[in-house]
């Protein structure tokens, strides 16, 4: 009887936790790759979205020298050359607008382009940071959740090796009880 439990109940029970445990494992490493995927994807939009701003500094730093140029000389070649810095990325650049005419007031307004554009590449910088700090800790939270399978998978072997030494043992009883009258009855004979 014990071996027909063993065989029918505990062998379909053995193997319906097998595919539970396997249909979490699908399904966790499924979860995992559409997260690795949506950071990667962020991570893409984000380097797209800093390139189109790059562009567009660009832009408007060859804009506002071609506009420079044509009006004055001397603060104009100063501002030509603070834009020439911006477009190439450099934002350190600092820009002196002195009175109230308009290369002045073209000066104002490329500064706080520069100060927005900082503002800008800062926010970026920190979303791209945000996007691969989340995508080390979905990885570092798959890797914990393999290891937590492999070990529910190891107790469950260990369950299995240990109702098939039951099962050796239970025979072993059975064979001894089949043998017990017979050597009592040599001994009473």
């Amino acid at each position: 009887q014990a071996r027909s439990l063993f065989a029918t109940d505990g062998l379909k029970a053995f193997d319906a936790a097998l595919r539970s445990l396997e249909a979490m494992w699908d399904h966790n490493e499924t979860l995992g790759q559409a997260k690795v995927q949506d950071a990667d994807a962020a991570y893409d939009t984000a380097k797209l979205t800093l390139a189109g701003l790059g562009v567009l500094a660009l832009a408007l730093g060859v804009l506002s020298a071609l506009l420079i140029a044509r009006s004055v000389t001397r603060p104009l070649t100063q501002a030509q050359v603070a834009v020439g810095r911006l477009a190439e990325g450099d934002l350190t650049v600092t820009l002196n607008a002195e009175g109230s005419d308009e290369i002045a007031q073209l000066i104002q307004a490329v500064s706080h382009m520069k100060d927005n554009l900082t503002r800008t590449v800062t926010h970026m910088r920190q979303n791209a940071e945000t996007v691969a700090s989340v995508s080390e800790q979905i990885a570092h939270g798959n890797l914990d959740m393999s290891q937590r399978t492999e070990e529910q998978a190891s107790a469950l072997e260990e369950t299995s090796a240990s109702m098939e030494e039951l099962g050796s043992t239970a025979r072993q009883n059975a064979d001894n009880v089949i043998r017990a009258p017979a050597a009592v009855w040599a001994l009473v004979l």
